[in-house]
Parts: structure tokens; sequence; C-alpha cells
């Protein structure tokens, strides 16, 4: 049987359901204003490590420029009701810059996934963008802001999810199996468990 794909649009549209149906509303690709320069962390709670972080991933390969935006690019899906922002993570993601910035996370930061497995996965698969030469460390910094700047300005937390971790498009809200595991793969690294919004009004 071949390979599902990680690159199945019907997945991410599953992801989507699955959230509306535990949560209500959900934005997808909602703008956050985020914005990508270190300098505008310097005086916030996270304003050191996101410093190291940066100077970490310039020095990695001698890539200096790569941050070309102002403002992030929109977060897949964000849960209003929870104040979740959820990534949808395919293999790119994964790459040694990303493993150098995972590993100067603080061991306690509140994030919806196993931060420690994202590092190891990027330290075992190695992806590598060549188009720009700068790509994978420009990817990995933005991937780190939208793991720490929800945070800082009170939009909540952020989940990942891995594209190969399921076959996302065969979940079924309806299905509460389905809807557990779910809830288990966005609070593994918290264990404060998301209520569902059909839940708490009971």
């Amino acid at each position: 049987m071949a390979r599902h794909s990680e690159r199945c649009k019907a997945c991410k549209t599953a992801v989507l359901r699955m959230l509306s149906a535990l949560y209500g509303e959900v934005k997808e690709s909602y703008r956050l204003a985020i914005p990508t320069a270190p300098n505008a962390y310097s005086e916030t709670q996270f304003g050191d490590v996101l410093q190291r972080i940066y100077d970490g991933l310039s020095s990695f390969r001698g890539h200096k420029n790569f941050v070309r935006i102002s403002a992030l690019a929109p977060v897949d899906f964000y849960v209003p009701s929870m104040e979740l922002v959820v990534e949808f993570d395919e293999s790119q993601h994964f790459t040694e810059p990303r493993a150098l910035t995972l590993a100067l996370y603080p061991k306690d930061l509140a994030v919806h996934f196993d931060s420690v497995r994202w590092q190891e996965l990027s330290a075992k698969l190695k992806r590598h963008d060549r188009d720009p030469a700068y790509r994978d460390e420009q990817r990995a910094w933005y991937d780190a802001l939208r793991d720490f700047a929800p945070l800082v300005f009170g939009y909540g937390h952020t989940a990942r999810l891995y594209a190969q971790d399921r076959v996302w498009c065969a979940m079924d809200p309806s299905n509460e199996a389905n809807r557990v595991d779910f809830l288990n793969l966005i609070n593994m690294q918290r264990g404060d468990f998301l209520i569902p919004i059909s839940s708490s009004r009971k």
C-alpha cells in the first residue's frame, strides 16, 4: 500500500474539523501581530533566550540576514476560546537549525507539544531546504517565534502536530477515541487538560 502523503490537503482540513468540534470557532491561516526582529523581544521575559537562539542560528552556518519580513506569516490555526495557536508541521520543519533552537528552550516553557521529541526528530531527520541558502535558519527562527510570541503578547500557547504522526484525514470528530487521542496530542507537554467547550458547558 502506498505511504500516505504528509502533504495530503484533506489532513489539514480534518485537523480544522477536529478543532472546531472540540472548541467551536477556529480561525484558519490567522495573522497574529508577531514581530520577527529579535530586538522586539529585548524587554520581555524571553528576550535573553530569544537573543541566544538568534545568535546561535546566525553563527551556525554564517547566515546573518535570514529575517526578511517585519511580521510573521499567518499561523495555521488559532482557537480564540482556548487562546491556542496550532501549527501543523511537515517534515521540512525538522532541520538541524530547528534542533539548535529547541535545545535552547527553557525546560518549563509552556507549550502544548513535546519540545524534546521535536528536537530529537529535527536532529534525526535533518531536512534541508537549499532555496534560499538561509531557508533552514529562517524557518527555525520563525517557528521559535511562533512558540514564544503567543506567551509574550498574550495570545495564549502553541500546540504543534507532526504531519506524519497520524493519517489525520481518517480522524472522525464524532469518534470519542479519536477526540481523546487528539486532545492528548496537544496536551502532552503541559499536562493540564484542555477541556472541550462541549464538556465545559455541561
